[in-house]
């Protein structure tokens, strides 16, 4: 089998997909971790284990692997996909037992970012791999879990593939950059909230979509469950059910029915009655998504945000169980603002602005990548004061902390994806 990092079609293997929700029912495992820095990844660790502080960069931690800058050449020769047969690879492992009350709940395992290759064992099986340098990487453990003491191990391969599209203007580290947790939710949860706030035409009319995806197990489930929305300072509120797929919607199926599906499909013309039979066909061809919940409404009198004014609403997003319990609940801060290109005018609100940008490395000269809650603020709020109103996350996504702060704040970002191939 060909190595996770000389594969260029692999981007991943067993890591769930992005979400925007936030589990405060969580466990830390940011600390101290039994570690060893290997030449290669496919070398074994040996007997003697050091340390390494979690989250902790090996190249900022006084190992023989040190920082490395480059701008347009790559940091080794070569071409794509080849990578040097020096690979440096940290081997992390540490030891955990779950809190109490987590007994036949999800759990879900958060590594907020590695670079560049992360390789995931849980008790010695392998759970799955994440390959980028700046987006978390989350993985269901729930199926591996045994009672009592369970031993995690986290291989950061330095040098991959995705190198060569991560070649960006900057020093090159080895570690894990950000926070590692395990967090808990029910079997039926949350899996991702999808916000876009904007304004109507009058630019005090907000207009709101919302999308809320719950997650449930592989059997089904239950009729009964309800997601409810509501923003602070607003009146209305908003209900809904989550749909299931019921798997016996296509039974019953017939001739007639695939007949009129061949008519309906290229658009030939079909009598009235075949009309009115079709969109009870169709009904049943194309059900509701499982677990979607989408709502589209405007929002009278809505405070405006912008970098002058941030004005932000909290958003509070309740699953309830068929008894009406809450079963998770999660807060989002939106802003409803009109964003707009005419001419070669950007319009903010319908007003035209002038952006005064920086550009931003996560970076501190202490611990590398590895940035803390307090000094990103620090970052932003001396931007502000001295009449900036925009950031650049030159250049790749950064912790989606700093978004809430750019929120917060008042600041315009160009959010850069972490792409970069010269």
């Amino acid at each position: 089998m060909t190595p996770a990092w000389t594969t260029p079609e692999l981007t991943a293997l067993g890591r769930l997909p992005m979400h925007s929700v936030s589990h405060p029912d969580r466990f830390s495992l940011d600390g101290r971790w039994h570690f060893q820095l290997l030449s290669r990844p496919e070398d074994w660790p040996g007997p003697d284990w050091g340390e390494a502080q979690v989250p902790g960069l090996w190249t900022m931690a006084g190992t023989r692997d040190l920082p490395h800058y480059t701008n347009v050449q790559m940091p080794f020769a070569g071409r794509p996909p080849d990578i040097p047969d020096a690979n440096p690879t940290g081997v992390y492992e540490r030891e955990f037992e779950l809190p109490a009350g987590w007994d036949g709940r999800r759990v879900v395992l958060h590594v907020g970012a590695a670079e560049s290759v992360l390789i995931v064992e849980l008790n010695g099986r392998e759970i799955g791999v994440g390959k980028d340098s700046h987006l978390a990487s989350e993985f269901d453990l729930t199926a591996h879990l045994r009672p009592g003491s369970n031993t995690l191990r986290l291989t950061v391969v330095k040098w991959s593939d995705a190198t060569y599209i991560e070649d960006q203007d900057q020093w090159w580290h080895g570690g894990i950059s950000r926070s590692v947790f395990l967090y808990a939710t029910g079997q039926v949860y949350l899996a991702d909230v999808r916000v876009t706030a904007g304004l109507a035409d009058d630019l005090t009319t907000g207009t709101l979509e919302l999308t809320v995806g719950v997650g449930f197990p592989t059997g089904g489930l239950q009729p009964g469950w309800t997601v409810e929305a509501r923003i602070d300072g607003v009146d209305q509120s908003l209900r809904a059910d989550v749909q299931s797929t019921d798997p016996r919607g296509l039974e019953g199926w017939t001739q007639d029915d695939q007949r009129l599906l061949y008519r309906a499909a290229p658009g030939l013309p079909m009598s009235p009655e075949e009309a009115a039979r079709w969109s009870t066909v169709y009904r049943r061809m194309a059900p509701p998504l499982d677990g979607l919940v989408t709502w589209r409404i405007e929002l009278p009198e809505i405070e405006r945000w912008s970098a002058e004014q941030p004005r932000l609403y909290p958003l509070r997003v309740v699953l309830r169980t068929p008894a009406g319990e809450i079963a998770q609940e999660a807060t989002f801060r939106i802003g409803f603002r009109r964003v707009e290109i005419r001419g070669l005018d950007l319009l903010i609100n319908d007003r035209r602005v002038f952006i005064r940008g920086v550009n931003r490395h996560d970076f501190d000269q202490h611990t590398g990548r590895v940035i803390s809650v307090e000094s990103m603020r620090a970052d932003l709020v001396q931007m502000n004061q001295f009449g900036f109103n925009a950031v650049r996350t030159s250049h790749y996504p950064n912790d989606p902390v700093f978004l809430d702060l750019t929120d917060e704040i008042g600041l315009y970002v160009i959010d850069e994806a972490d792409i970069e191939s010269h």
